[in-house]
C-alpha cells in the first residue's frame, strides 16, 4: 500500500484545521498497465508477431499455431465461421494446473470472434487494430477446464468490407491453448464450418452496432478440417484490459403491450454497385447516379403501407415521389400515411439515387394484408440498379412511365440475389410497429412480474406481436444476453434505445440513424444466447411473434468495459452538481471499450476529438491511461495518415476533420501531462512534429492554413459558416496545437531546441496573421471564415470566439471584452448548438478565471441532463434540435469534459509538473457552496480532498501518496 503524507494549509488571512478523515471514500488503486508494445518478427507461418508475449518472453505463438479459415472465399461479405477443438486434460494435469499452474486461450481474428469452453463463454474480441496489424487476447481458463474431454468453440466473421472500426482485410483465425508446458494449437487439423445459425444476411450499415440474426434451430453441415491460410499482419499483445463483462439486469419493467409490426420488408446492399475496386470496401462517401428498380408482385388488389426506414434514395411509383429517403434518419411519416395502391402482379417501383452517401444499404418497410414480393424485372435478386453517367440524365416525375429500359441495358449492374434481403433488417419491423388495443388479461399481468423474475410471453396472435420493455436503470456498452425456453417457430426480436417519455401515451426515442436489433428464431426446449457484438443500451424491447409461450430468464447486459471504473467522487452541498458530476463519469465508463468512444448506442467509433475531451472527464474520475494511450496509438499506427491524422481510427472512412486533427495533437500533450510518461511522449512526438509540419505546409499566401475539400468542423450549431478553405475556428486549433507541441518537444529535447524555436516562431505569425484577416473591427469579433473570393463570413460565432480566447490569438487588451460580449444575452453572436461549442466557450471562461459563469452554464446545460433522468451526457442541446427531443445520443461521453472543472475549483487540485509529481491544491468554488470532499486518480494513488467554511476560516484537508509532492 502506498504511504500517504497528511497536509495542513493555512489559506490568506484564515486559519486551517483538520476534522476527521472517516467521511473520505477509500476507492481502489490504478490499474495494472498495460502491455508495452512488442518488437515485430515474422514465425514460421509468415506471421508478423510480438517477440514478446502477454506473459513472459517468447512470441505470442508458437510455430505450430496456424491462420485457419474454412474453404469460402475470405473476403466474403459477413460470412460467420465456427472453429471446433476437441482435447483430453487429465485429472493430474488439471490438478497441477489448479494449483498454481497456467492455463490461457490465447487468439485473435480477422475481423471478431467469440470463443466458448465447454459451453461457457470465454469471451469476444479482438480490441481495435491498426490497418496491418492485430491485438492478440489472452483469456484464463484454468476454472473452465473438465477432466477428460473438452471442447473449444468458436466464431468468427469475416467482415468483407470496412467500418468505422475496421480496416478490411482477409478473414483469418489463429489461436493457442497453452496448457502448463503443452500446446494446442489452430491448424488443419481444427474442424470448422459455417455457423448454421447465422447464414442470414443482414444489414450492416457502415457502423456498428447492427443488426444480428439467429436461426438456433438450424441444422449444422458436417465438419470439415480447417484450411490454413497465408496472412502476414503484425501481432501485438493486448494493450488493454480484457473487457469487465459486469452484469447489469432490468431494474424495472416499462411495458407490456401488443403491437402489430410490418409485414413487408426488404433491403438491398447498395455501395457495391455503385463503388469501383477498393471503395466497395469502404466507407467513403459515394454519389454515383443511379436508378434502382423492382416489381412489387402482389397475388391481389390491396393497399401498401409504407413505415419509414434508411437509405439516401427517393422513391417513385406511377411518375409520383413518395418519399426521400435518407441515411442518418428515417424519412418522416405523414397523415395519412404514405401509400401505394397495389394491382394484382407486378408493380414498377423506381428508386433514384443522386445525393452523397455513406451507407451500405437501402431498406423499405410496410404493412399490406397480403404477402408481396420484390422482384428484379431484368435478373436476379429483388432490384435492378442501373449507373447513370450524370445525374441530369436521371428522369424524374411523369415521365418517369416512359423510360426505355430496354436502352439503359447496357448501364444495368451484374446483381448479386444475396444482396437483396428479406427481412434482414428486424430493426425496421420494430421501429415501424403499432400497438394494438385491447391489452389482454394475459399480457396486463405480465405488468405485474417484477423485473427480476422470468417473463412469461404469452402467445401472440397472427401478424401482432407480444411487447416487454424492461430498463437496465443505467445506459452501458455490452453484450446482451439472456436464456430462453419455448418452441420452435417463436421468434424474439430484441431491439436497444436510450430514451422514452412515459406518457400515456408512451413515446420511444428509437435510434432512426442506426440498426440495434437481434432477431433470434428459438429451437425446441431451453437455450442461451449471448450477442456477438456490444450494444449501447439502456431500454431494452423484446418482442415476441410465435403462437407456443416462451419463457425469457435472466436478461442481462455483460458490460464490455475495458478497465474503467470510478476511482475520483466529489460530494458537494449542491446535490445537482454531485449528479451532475456522476454522470460524467457514468459516461466515461459508459462510452470504453478498448478505446474511448464517442457514443455506445450509436457508433462506437474511436473519434479523435472526441475522446480527447472524454479522456479530460476520465483523468479525474477513472485515469483509465491504458485506453487512453490505445485512442491516441492507434492514430499513430494508421499507415495511410502519415501527417495529421484523419478524424475517426481505425476506419475506412478516409476523412479529416483539421480542428479533430488538432485535438489529437493536444490529446497527447494532456495524457503526458496527467501520466508523466515521458517514453509515451517521446514514442509519439514523431507523428506529432510530421501532423504540425503538415499543417504549416498548407499556411498559404495570407499567412493562415488553407485546406479545401475537408469538412470544416467544429459544432452541430444551426446557421455556422464553416465549409471553406479558410476557416477561422481551425486557425485557433492549429495554435493551440502548435502550443501543445511545443510543450511535449521541450520536454523530450530541452525549451532550446530548434524545432521548439521554429514552432514558436510559426505560432507568432499564425497569431498576426488571424488578427490581421479574419478579425472584424466594426463587429468587434473574429468571422467564422473567408469566402473563396477573400470576403468575411457574415457569421461570427460563439464557439469560434472563444477558440481564439482559448487558443492564445486574441490580443491580452481584447480579452476581458470579448469574453464579456460572447456572454452576453441576446447574443451578437451565433450561438452554440452542442456540448461541442460550449467547450471552447466554458474553456474562455476558464482562461479568465470566470467560475460563476462555468458553473452557471454546467448548472444549466448538465443540470437538464440530470433532470431528464438520464445516466449519461448529452450530444447536442435542445436547439440544435432532433425531431422534438432534446438531443440526438444521450450518451456522448466528450460531454463528461465538464468533470475537470469540478476538480479545478471545487476541489482546487492544480497539476504542476507532469503526473501529479508537484501539485497544488487552491480551491475557488462558485458561491454559496459551504463544504465539498473528494478524490482524484493520479499515476500514484488517490490525492484526497476535503474543505468546508466555518464562520472566518476554512477547514481544508489534503492526504496524497508520498511518491507527489504538493507545492
Amino acid at each position: 500500500m502506498k504511504q500517504t503524507r497528511r497536509q495542513f494549509l493555512k489559506v490568506t488571512g484564515l486559519a486551517v484545521a483538520v476534522t476527521d478523515t472517516a467521511h473520505l471514500p477509500a476507492l481502489a488503486s490504478a490499474a495494472a498497465p498495460a502491455d508495452t508494445p512488442a518488437k515485430e518478427t515474422p514465425n514460421a507461418s509468415g506471421v508478423t508477431q510480438g517477440s514478446s508475449g502477454a506473459q513472459g518472453k517468447g512470441p505470442l505463438f508458437s510455430s505450430a499455431a496456424k491462420w485457419i479459415w474454412d474453404d469460402s472465399d475470405r473476403r466474403a461479405y459477413y460470412h460467420y465461421v465456427q472453429a471446433r477443438c476437441v482435447f483430453s486434460v487429465s485429472p493430474s494435469e488439471l490438478a497441477t494446473l489448479l494449483h498454481g499452474g497456467i492455463a490461457t486461450l490465447r487468439m485473435t481474428a480477422d475481423a471478431n470472434y467469440q470463443a466458448w469452453l465447454n459451453r461457457g463463454i470465454v469471451g469476444a474480441g479482438p480490441a481495435k487494430s491498426a490497418e496491418g496489424k492485430r491485438s492478440v487476447d489472452t483469456w484464463p481458463i484454468k476454472e473452465r477446464l473438465n477432466p477428460g474431454e473438452n471442447e473449444l468453440l468458436i466464431v468468427a466473421l469475416s467482415m468483407g468490407t470496412g467500418t468505422e472500426t475496421y480496416c478490411p482485410d482477409e478473414a483469418g483465425l489463429i489461436f493457442q491453448l497453452n496448457l502448463g508446458g503443452r500446446v494446442i494449437a489452430s491448424d488443419r487439423t481444427t474442424q470448422v464450418r459455417p455457423d448454421p445459425s447465422r447464414r442470414k444476411r443482414t444489414v450492416r450499415r457502415w457502423i456498428l452496432p447492427c443488426i444480428e440474426d439467429v436461426d438456433a434451430a438450424e441444422e449444422g453441415t458436417a465438419w470439415k478440417n480447417a484450411t490454413e491460410v497465408s496472412k502476414t499482419v503484425a501481432l501485438y499483445p493486448r494493450r488493454v484490459p480484457l473487457p469487465t463483462r459486469q452484469v447489469l439486469s432490468p431494474q424495472r419493467l416499462i411495458l407490456a403491450d401488443r403491437v402489430r409490426m410490418p409485414n413487408v420488408s426488404i433491403s438491398l446492399r447498395l455501395r457495391p454497385y455503385l463503388t469501383d475496386g477498393e471503395q466497395k470496401r469502404r466507407c467513403n462517401k459515394f454519389s454515383t447516379p443511379a436508378y434502382l428498380v423492382s416489381d412489387v408482385v402482389s397475388p391481389t388488389d390491396q393497399a401498401l403501407i409504407f413505415t419509414p426506414t434508411l437509405g439516401e434514395v427517393t422513391w417513385y411509383f406511377q411518375g409520383e415521389e413518395l418519399f426521400a429517403g435518407r441515411g442518418w434518419r428515417c424519412w418522416q411519416q405523414t397523415d395519412p400515411p404514405v401509400s401505394i395502391r397495389l394491382e394484382k402482379g407486378a408493380n414498377r417501383l423506381i428508386g433514384v439515387h443522386n445525393r452523397s452517401n455513406h451507407f451500405e444499404d437501402i431498406s423499405l418497410a410496410g404493412f399490406a394484408a397480403q404477402p408481396v414480393e420484390f422482384r428484379n424485372p431484368f435478373g436476379p435478386g429483388g432490384f435492378q440498379v442501373v449507373r447513370m453517367t450524370r445525374n441530369e440524365d436521371l428522369v424524374t416525375g411523369p415521365d418517369m412511365q416512359h423510360i426505355d429500359w430496354g436502352k439503359l441495358r447496357p448501364s444495368m449492374c451484374e446483381m448479386d440475389p444475396a444482396d437483396t434481403m428479406s427481412f434482414g433488417n428486424s430493426y425496421d419491423l420494430v421501429y415501424g410497429a403499432e400497438p394494438v388495443e385491447p391489452i389482454t388479461a394475459t399480457i396486463a399481468a405480465l405488468m405485474g412480474t417484477d423485473a427480476s423474475e422470468p417473463f412469461e410471453l404469452p402467445p401472440a396472435l397472427p401478424g401482432e406481436a407480444v411487447r416487454l420493455i424492461v430498463d437496465l436503470g443505467v445506459l452501458h456498452n455490452g453484450w446482451l444476453s439472456f436464456e430462453a425456453e419455448g418452441r420452435e417457430g417463436s421468434t424474439l426480436i430484441l431491439a436497444m434505445f436510450e430514451g422514452l417519455e412515459p406518457g400515456p401515451p408512451l413515446r420511444i426515442q428509437w435510434l432512426n440513424a442506426c440498426h440495434n436489433s437481434i432477431a433470434y428464431r428459438l429451437r425446441e426446449g431451453q437455450q442461451s444466447f449471448e450477442s456477438f457484438f456490444p450494444y449501447g443500451v439502456r431500454y431494452i424491447a423484446v418482442h415476441h411473434t410465435g403462437s407456443h409461450p416462451v419463457s425469457v430468464r435472466n436478461l442481462r447486459v455483460l458490460t464490455a468495459n475495458c478497465g474503467s471504473r470510478v476511482r475520483g467522487s466529489l460530494l458537494t452541498d449542491d446535490e445537482l452538481l454531485n449528479s451532475i458530476h456522476r454522470i460524467c463519469a457514468q459516461s466515461v465508463i459508459s462510452g470504453v471499450d478498448d478505446t474511448f468512444t464517442d457514443c455506445p448506442t450509436y457508433e462506437q467509433v474511436n473519434w479523435n476529438c472526441d475522446n480527447s475531451l472524454a479522456a479530460q472527464g476520465d483523468a479525474v474520475t477513472c485515469l483509465n491511461s491504458a485506453v487512453a494511450e490505445n485512442t491516441i496509438e492507434l492514430f499513430a499506427e494508421d499507415p495511410r495518415y502519415p501527417g495529421l491524422v484523419r478524424s475517426q481510427y481505425p476506419s475506412s472512412w478516409e476523412d479529416q476533420i483539421p480542428l479533430w486533427s488538432f485535438h489529437w495533437i493536444m490529446f497527447c500533450r494532456d495524457h503526458y501531462w496527467r501520466t508523466g510518461n515521458l517514453q509515451f511522449a517521446r514514442r509519439l512526438l514523431p507523428r506529432v512534429q510530421a501532423g504540425i509540419e503538415d499543417a504549416l505546409n498548407r499556411i498559404g499566401s495570407r499567412g493562415l492554413m488553407e485546406w479545401p475539400g475537408v469538412w470544416h468542423f467544429i459544432e452541430w450549431g444551426k446557421g455556422r459558416d464553416d465549409n471553406h478553405d479558410i476557416m477561422s475556428a481551425e486557425q485557433a486549433g492549429l495554435l493551440g496545437a502548435l502550443t501543445a507541441a511545443i510543450e511535449l518537444a521541450e520536454s523530450v529535447d530541452g525549451s532550446g531546441s530548434r524545432l521548439v524555436r521554429a514552432w514558436q516562431n510559426a505560432r507568432r505569425n499564425l497569431i498576426q496573421a488571424v488578427n490581421a484577416h479574419l478579425w472584424d473591427p466594426m463587429r468587434g469579433a473574429y468571422v467564422d471564415s473567408l469566402h473563396p473570393d477573400g470576403r468575411p463570413s457574415p457569421v461570427s460565432s460563439q464557439a469560434t470566439n472563444a477558440a481564439m480566447v482559448t487558443y492564445g490569438v486574441v490580443p491580452e487588451g481584447r480579452v476581458a471584452d470579448l469574453a464579456t460580449r460572447i456572454l452576453e444575452e441576446p447574443s451578437r453572436f451565433l450561438g452554440y448548438g452542442s456540448p461541442y461549442g460550449l467547450y471552447y466557450v466554458l474553456e474562455m471562461l476558464d482562461r479568465v478565471g470566470d467560475v460563476e459563469s462555468i458553473f452557471r452554464i454546467v448548472r444549466r446545460r448538465w443540470g437538464a441532463m440530470v433532470l431528464a433522468g438520464d445516466t449519461c451526457t448529452w450530444e447536442t442541446f435542445p436547439e440544435f434540435g432532433y425531431d422534438d427531443w432534446p438531443t440526438r445520443s444521450r450518451c456522448h461521453p466528450f460531454a463528461a469534459y465538464v468533470a475537470k472543472y469540478f476538480a479545478k475549483y471545487l476541489l482546487g487540485l492544480r497539476i504542476v509538473s507532469p503526473g501529479y509529481a508537484t501539485f497544488r491544491v487552491d480551491p475557488k468554488p462558485p458561491a454559496g457552496l459551504v463544504r465539498c470532499h473528494g478524490s482524484i486518480p493520479t499515476p500514484e494513488g488517490l490525492i484526497r480532498i476535503g474543505w468546508e467554511r466555518k464562520a472566518d476560516r476554512i477547514d481544508l484537508r489534503v492526504e496524497h501518496p508520498r511518491a507527489l509532492k504538493r507545492v
